[in-house]
């Protein structure tokens, strides 16, 4: 099936992967989020706010999708001379597709109205998955996403996540506000958690694993027993003890999770005395994990 998608032209394999991005996440903002009554943070956070209000104070129901596009354009003619054009006219395709989608598929699949706490935890699921498809594709759902970017491109000083818990809670404490329930900022800043846990474990999650470092007298030994028994190689770099003055191997050793207990064992059991320093790594390409 990869093969086939392959095949398709490009424009058709960022629409369908567009199609696929903003479905999910459309689900996660109309069909959990706004059907329980909170804001989840971001721009679609804002159009489910706008939508509440303009029911409760005006008895109009404009759609969260049709905010979602008129607050997106804006900010992304504010955004032109930050952010590459190329990217923003993917970005408009993309928000454009999930505005469609919030108002004229995912209204017709029902909404969830049972506990507020699991709406808020799938909810940021759904639109956790989208979100990482979207940026797998190179692209995003636009909004507050590049505000952000503007922002760090002005003020360098600032992290994204400084930006991001700012600008969320702005969105998430006004939904509060709006609905009325301090119980729908709890609920949003859960969505929001969640949501960034799921886009982590899909965008870094699944080639991510354990960098071993360990400090031995006998690095070749020690390297040879790893490849023997966990099937992993090693590279052997030299060092040298601080206190003692006496020359050191040093073993460094890419591995996944499930492999780490093994890898304790076999060190344990090779050298007492071996320094194991595990670390945690992302992505790692060549023979044996990712291709370049």
């Amino acid at each position: 099936m990869r093969k086939t998608f392959e095949k398709l032209p490009p424009l058709v394999q960022d629409l369908l992967v567009d199609l696929s991005a903003t479905f999910l996440a459309a689900i996660g903002v109309f069909n959990f989020a706004s059907a329980a009554g909170f804001a989840p943070g971001g721009v679609s956070g804002v159009g489910i706010i706008l939508n509440f209000l303009g029911q409760k104070l005006f008895a109009v129901d404009i759609p969260i999708g049709f905010w979602n596009l008129a607050l997106n354009v804006p900010i992304i003619i504010y955004s032109w001379r930050y952010v590459g054009k190329d990217y923003l006219l993917r970005t408009l395709r993309t928000v454009i597709t999930m505005s469609l989608m919030m108002d004229l598929v995912v209204p017709h699949l029902g909404t969830y109205q049972g506990d507020p706490f699991l709406a808020a935890i799938f909810g940021g699921v759904f639109m956790g998955a989208g979100l990482a498809i979207a940026f797998g594709n190179g692209t995003c759902t636009g909004g507050l996403d590049l505000v952000i970017m503007s922002i760090k491109v002005m003020r360098p000083h600032m992290s994204f996540g400084q930006i991001t818990l700012i600008t969320d809670a702005i969105v998430i404490i006004s939904g509060g506000l709006v609905f009325g329930k301090i119980d729908s900022v709890l609920y949003g800043f859960i969505l929001v958690y969640v949501m960034t846990k799921v886009l982590d474990a899909i965008t870094t999650g699944a080639n991510s694993g354990k960098l071993a470092l360990i400090i031995t007298e006998d690095g070749d030994g020690l390297g040879d027993v790893i490849e023997r028994k966990i099937q992993r190689g090693a590279t052997i770099l030299g060092g040298k003890g601080a206190y003692s003055g006496r020359d050191k191997h040093i073993v460094l050793c890419a591995l996944s999770r499930r492999q780490l207990p093994n890898l304790r064992a076999v060190v344990k059991e090779f050298d007492k005395q071996a320094f194991l320093i595990v670390l945690e790594y992302k992505d790692v390409f060549g023979t044996g994990f990712q291709p370049h």
